[in-house]
């Protein structure tokens, strides 16, 4: 780098001057300064004061005179830390005490220094009666201030004994007479005051804290301003008046002071109160709650602080962290208050039912907006099947007569089979015949009892009371469509699209309807026009894309999905509906890099719950199991995000996890017996045959004839041996529900008890009598052939390799056939494609075992490492994938590697305990 000399040379040149001339000038004496200084006073131009007197202190250090002066000036301003310390040197320098003794306790008290107030007048002595009046009052003051009314008030008395009328003493009186809750009085005397000294700004900040005792916001804010124009340093001062405005509601002037405020101290509890405040007044919710939660973290203990950031939380599904801010101030509110309503919201959105009911036991139900907010309640405890607790809570909401509430009671009623609803719907309807929901309610329930001629009556009335409600039309073409009248439903449904041309109801009704009757080509086109007016609708979307898939017109879909993408390209929804269509076409990958570009922020519950549904896909169970707990956060009640978790945690052998979840599901939906068969299967699975067996004993008659329940009954029959009540079960579970799984399962007990002849009889003929829809069961047939009649099983494995010629499982399997066989080029040639069809999924540890055995086999030893080495690293407990993969070790000459994974093996299978023996022999030799 270089430097340019001449420029460096003037500016040497140029402070040397200053300094020259700065020297030359400073020829002005200590009183020519404190002269000078008094101009500037008198001129109100204190800045300019402040250094002619700081000169004059440079000049003169021992000159208490200009430290008074200064001091003075800094009190005024409110600056009292400057002030104090200005003016104890003053004293110190042996300065007139009766002076400055009163003003070091000004400037004391306004920092809250009421010790060494109290110190200071103590210790002052004077026979100056006014001097020590005022003082007396000042540490009246610094006791109230510390609690000690008595003792402020016998020094207050000593001060009024006096017989001085000072100004601090009248502020004394009327503080006092405020701790005793006589503020009329105390505003009297300060209103007095500041007809006096009207530049105090003690007597201002006084008269503005009586005003806001009163309530009166906007005199407290003038007040206040008086202060702070009285002393603008006094950054305490400018705090109160920018409180008083948001009290006020003037939120724009106090912005500009809490603005400035916030620049000074950007972690100030109450400078952050009161922006959260004033912004959230302004309707900016996002960046208020920013403000509000830096106030919390920083300890505010605000409940107006906590309400807006529990608000905004709640806003933004931020349930969590709403719940815990609304739980701390829940006890602080009315009983009355809205918050109380959200805090039990938010404790149904995270599942804590039993806390919520505890909430709402609360709630007496005797005003309107209790009423309504029970009868809401009510609905969503009946969704969860808690139906008796509804029932209750419907019964409460509807004891002060609302027609609405009646309404929602009717509904549960009728949901619970209990016709009394019928009564309840007709009573409210009698109070207010234009209720929509108890005439929808009748005409349903009556539907659902088959009741159609009472239903279509219910419709009728309604529609002739209101010939053009699109509800009811509707609903009349549905009943139509029940009674097989389909052009008498479309007429309906025409007439409300004739009406609103944009009713996606009758769009996807009509959708329905040409899917009966034309097909589903016919059902597309109707529906897409329902998907141009609302893409994001999630109703729309299931119906269309189900049509599209029917009609093979997924990429007509996909490309109309696009249009809208072009015009939104940040919609999430449209994101979430795209890998829909990528996931439709087996484009897994390219649908979960699309679902990730969504924010984690933004994620809901469909891209959460597409993305563990495509990592699943995929066999990778970590990020399968990350997005469907993130899932089941979101949606803490919502039986089928309780259902995957499960399922996947038990297929990744954390059966803990899986028995824990089954027991909150339990919990939760009461009367959904899904969760304690299933928890009944994780007890049997992990070994606790006996506690399965006793939940299983507790069901009803009813749910014992499930086929659930008989597969899990037998499943137990089967650990114990009992194999003809195994079978007896599991025949009883066939004959209910004939499918692949039912068929494979009674497969497994015929082989289990030694009938493996009547086990590939029975298969035969189910695969006979379904064809191509038995497909697994043909891979089931040829696994039993493999053990017993191997040379069938081949067979059996080419013929579904004639019709699936990518079936992965039918060419691992055959490819073990051959190997078995000696056939090493028809083993390889098979496990070589199933390892490429497998990878485009993500490896799978057993397909990677089949292809690297079958290169050792063949005698490509260093090629075999890498793929069992993977199949390993996915599967290491797997002794027999462990094996292979020390032995492709020993053949590569990895002996000490060899060893570590053989020393690792643990099995009790004779074949495999024999297969690790030679190895180990082998390994013996070599070393």
């Amino acid at each position: 780098m270089t430097h340019n000399k001449s420029k460096t040379f003037t500016r040497l040149a140029l402070a040397s001057f200053i300094t020259l001339s700065l020297a030359a000038c400073n020829d002005k004496s200590t009183e020519e300064y404190l002269q000078q200084a008094q101009t500037y006073i008198e001129d109100q131009d204190t800045n300019a004061a402040i250094i002619e007197l700081k000169n004059a202190i440079k000049q003169a250090p021992k000159d208490s005179q200009a430290r008074q002066i200064l001091g003075q000036i800094y009190l005024d301003r409110g600056n009292f830390a400057s002030a104090e310390k200005e003016l104890e040197k003053a004293l110190r320098l042996k300065g007139d005490s009766d002076s400055l003794s009163p003003l070091v306790a000004q400037a004391l008290l306004g920092q809250d220094k009421t010790e060494a107030l109290i110190e200071l007048v103590d210790n002052t002595r004077t026979t100056e009666q006014s001097v020590k009046t005022e003082l007396l009052a000042f540490k009246a003051l610094a006791l109230l201030k510390q609690g000690k009314m008595e003792e402020a008030q016998y020094s207050l008395s000593l001060a009024e004994n006096a017989g001085q009328d000072t100004l601090y003493q009248s502020i004394g009186r009327a503080t006092l007479d405020a701790a005793n809750e006589n503020i009329d009085s105390a505003l009297y005397i300060v209103n007095n005051i500041v007809k006096e000294h009207s530049t105090s700004s003690d007597a201002w900040l006084l008269k503005g804290h009586l005003e806001t005792a009163k309530g009166d916001n906007k005199s407290a804010a003038r007040s206040y301003q008086k202060a702070v124009d009285n002393a603008p340093d006094a950054i305490q001062y400018t705090l109160y008046l920018a409180q008083a405005l948001v009290r006020d509601e003037a939120y724009k002037d106090a912005d500009k002071y809490v603005s400035n405020l916030l620049k000074m101290s950007n972690n100030h509890v109450i400078v952050n109160e009161l922006k959260a405040n004033i912004l959230y007044a302004e309707g900016d919710s996002d960046e208020a709650k920013v403000h509000a939660d830096l106030a919390i973290q920083n300890g505010s203990q605000n409940v107006s602080t906590y309400l807006i950031s529990g608000v905004v939380a709640f806003q933004q599904g931020k349930f969590e962290q709403a719940n815990e801010h609304f739980k701390k101030i829940d006890p602080l509110v009315p009983d009355n208050h809205f918050v109380k309503r959200l805090y039990t919201i938010t404790q149904f959105k995270l599942g804590d039912i039993d806390d919520a009911m505890s909430t709402l036991s609360n709630f007496n139900g005797q005003t309107e907006q209790d009423s309504t907010f029970l009868s809401s309640m009510s609905v969503e405890l009946a969704r969860l099947g808690r139906e008796d607790e509804a029932l209750a809570l419907a019964h409460k909401a509807s004891a002060n007569g609302s027609s609405n509430s009646q309404v929602k009671l009717g509904l549960i009623q009728l949901a619970n089979n209990d016709t009394g609803g019928l009564d309840t719907l007709e009573q409210a309807l009698k109070i207010n015949p234009d209720l929509k929901e108890a005439k929808l309610g009748l005409a349903y329930f009556y539907l659902k009892m088959g009741k159609v001629d009472d239903s279509e009556k219910t419709v009728d009335d309604w529609l002739a009371e209101s010939p053009t409600n699109a509800q009811a039309m509707l609903l009349k073409g549905l009943i139509n469509q029940i009674k097989q009248q389909p052009d008498k439903a479309k007429e309906w449904y025409q007439k409300v699209l004739a009406a609103d041309g944009e009713n996606i109801q009758a769009h996807l009704a009509i959708a329905q309807l040409a899917d009966k009757q034309e097909g589903p080509d016919a059902a597309y086109s109707q529906a897409i026009k329902a998907y141009q007016l609302e893409p994001t609708n999630p109703l729309v979307f299931r119906h269309t894309v189900r049509f599209a898939y029917q009609s093979d017109q997924m990429a007509e879909l996909s490309k109309a999905i696009d249009e809208q993408r072009n015009k939104d390209q940040d919609n999430d929804v449209l994101k979430v509906q795209k890998a829909t269509t990528l996931a439709i076409s087996t484009e897994y990958q390219d649908a979960i890099e699309l679902l990730e570009t969504i924010s984690p922020h933004n994620q809901n519950s469909s891209s959460l719950r597409l993305l563990g549904d495509l990592y699943n896909q995929q066999r990778d169970y970590d990020n399968a199991l990350t997005y469907y707990s993130q899932w089941l956060l979101k949606e803490p009640l919502n039986p089928n995000a309780y259902i995957k978790n499960i399922q996947l945690n038990e297929l990744v052998n954390r059966a803990d996890n899986s028995l824990r979840l089954t027991e909150k599901a339990r919990s939760l939906f009461i009367n959904d017996t899904r969760f304690t068969l299933m928890q009944a299967g994780l007890l049997l699975k992990t070994g606790k045959s006996e506690q399965s067996q006793a939940l299983l004993n507790q069901q009803s008659d009813e749910i014992k004839q499930t086929a659930y329940f008989l597969r899990l009954q037998a499943m137990i029959y089967l650990q114990n041996k009992a194999y003809p009540e195994a079978i007896q079960a599991l025949e009883q579970r066939y004959d209910m529900l004939p499918n692949q799984d039912s068929a494979a399962d009674l497969a497994i007990a015929y082989e289990m008890s030694g009938k493996t002849d009547q086990a590939i009889k029975f298969l035969k003929s189910v695969i006979n009598e379904y064809g191509n829809k038995a497909d697994s069961l043909q891979i089931r047939l040829a696994d039993l052939q493999v053990k017993y009649r191997p040379n069938e099983a081949i067979a059996q494995y080419e013929t579904i390799l004639v019709r699936e010629p990518n079936n992965i499982i039918a060419l691992n399997n055959v490819a073990w056939l051959y190997l078995e066989k000696g056939d090493t080029d028809k083993a390889c040639q098979s496990a070589n494609k199933a390892h490429e069809l497998a990878s485009k999924r993500g490896n799978i540890p057993e397909i990677l075992d089949t292809y690297g055995y079958c290169l050792l086999k063949s005698g490509q030893i260093a090629p075999s490492l890498q793929p069992l080495k993977e199949a390993y690293a996915k599967k290491h407990d797997d002794a027999e994938i462990a094996l292979h993969y020390a032995e492709s070790l020993l053949e590569n000459k990895q002996a000490d590697n060899a060893k570590d994974v053989l020393e690792k093996i643990n099995t009790s299978d004779p074949r495999l305990m024999a297969i690790k023996g030679q190895l180990q022999n082998k390994l013996t030799a070599v070393n």
